[in-house]
């Protein structure tokens, strides 16, 4: 297994191979990272993680956002868009995904990182804890979450 790290100053090698996975995917986080990827919208200070195996078959993806699909919360940087393909959950890997992306804030300068979602339990195990609800931009609500990190 392999996780590759990709920032603005690299994502010109990931590019292709990126856009073809994601937009080969039907979940709306996909579509959104690969429209930032496209529209060459990643910021200096955020990260798209891919999580890829031996044989470079995709297996997953995150990313450390600015903003995610929740607007005007005043809170930053946010876990956002963790997929994992189907033929591959239940095996960790969300987790791992999201432990790398709490590595990167952490080795940036991050002492907090949030994450909106809807799912339950799945970050609670490592250690987020629900301080809100937000909006999203459908107009749904989602759980907001928060994590210390050090």
């Amino acid at each position: 297994m392999e996780i590759i790290d990709i920032t603005n100053k690299n994502v010109t090698r990931y590019k292709d191979f990126m856009l073809k996975q994601f937009n080969n995917l039907d979940w709306g986080g996909s579509k959104m990272l690969a429209k930032k990827v496209e529209d060459d919208e990643l910021q200096d200070s955020e990260h798209v993680i891919l999580l890829v195996d031996n044989n470079s078959t995709f297996i997953g993806h995150g990313s450390l956002l600015q903003e995610d699909i929740v607007k005007d919360t005043n809170v930053s940087p946010f876990i956002a868009a963790v997929f994992v393909s189907p033929d591959y959950r239940g095996q960790g890997y969300s987790l791992k995904i999201v432990q790398k992306i709490e590595n990167i804030a952490l080795s940036e300068g991050y002492r907090q990182l949030y994450i909106v979602t809807n799912h339950e339990g799945l970050y609670e195990k490592e250690g987020f804890r629900q301080i809100g609800e937000e909006k999203n931009i459908k107009g749904e609500y989602m759980r907001l979450l928060t994590k210390k990190i050090d």
